[in-house]
């Protein structure tokens, strides 16, 4: 008799929703995550054998979200990971019929987009968290996208890449 298998199934089970990744549907559920100091974050539990990575986006009830880190592995019996929910979508055209569409994680995306009914603030920086993939290896230093409801002009300051995501520091331009 294994317990702590019977319960995370008898959960699952109880709480669990079907996630997209892709084209492949998985059963997971979902616990808020106290680490995170705004609502988008949350923890989600997954069979241990189910083939979810970290930073990886996945579609729920018509929202993306992007999993930014797999938490410690506790056991064999399930995986848990952090997710935040994708606040931005970010085209990037880079040459002719070459346009790739990121969804993505802005990080105080609202301090980013200061306005009033007096002016607008363009001197803001912004940073940006998506998955690594041969896509977002694309980008490069100094390079120029259009993002936010006033489709300013950023400019790539700093580009990192760490366990499968790819982290953008822009300002506007």
């Amino acid at each position: 008799m294994d317990i702590l298998n019977d319960i995370f199934k008898d959960t699952l089970e109880r709480e669990g929703v079907n996630i997209s990744i892709g084209s492949t549907s998985f059963k997971v559920f979902f616990r808020r995550n106290d680490k995170g100091n705004t609502n988008a974050h949350s923890t989600l539990y997954a069979l241990y054998s189910t083939p979810i990575n970290q930073g990886e986006v996945f579609s729920l009830n018509e929202s993306k979200y992007l999993i930014t880190k797999e938490l410690t592995t506790e056991n064999t019996t399930y995986r848990k990971f952090e997710c935040v929910q994708c606040n931005a979508t970010i085209k990037w055209m880079y040459g002719k019929n070459d346009m790739i569409i990121y969804d993505c994680y802005m990080v105080g995306i609202a301090d980013s987009l200061k306005t009033s009914t007096d002016v607008t603030i363009i001197g803001s920086k912004v940073e940006i968290w998506l998955p690594l993939n041969a896509d977002s290896r694309r980008i490069i230093l100094n390079g120029r996208f259009f993002c936010g409801a006033y489709v300013i002009a950023n400019k790539v300051t700093d580009l990192n890449y760490l366990n499968e995501l790819c982290y953008i520091y822009a300002e506007r331009d």
